[in-house]
């Protein structure tokens, strides 16, 4: 997954497989971060993401057929470093 940030506006992508599938609903309010990951056509579920962001990594919880945790860190490519 990946998740690019401009001041307020943020968007992001998930891959399943093969498939690039874009992120719907992404909104960032305040340390608290949502969005939805909608159906690629492999699988017909939707996902609904909700988490925290803390420094570089984001923490949560999202639901399809019950509720699990995921965490997220942020990687730095070289073209950032320099």
């Amino acid at each position: 997954m990946t998740l690019k940030q401009k001041f307020q506006h943020i968007e992001g992508a998930a891959a399943r497989g093969a498939h690039k599938v874009d992120l719907k609903a992404v909104r960032l309010e305040g340390s608290r971060i949502s969005f939805i990951l909608p159906p690629d056509g492999t699988s017909g579920r939707i996902r609904e993401f909700h988490g925290v962001v803390h420094g570089d990594e984001i923490r949560g919880e999202t639901t399809a057929q019950g509720a699990a945790g995921w965490t997220a860190r942020r990687v730095v490519t070289a073209a950032q470093a320099r």
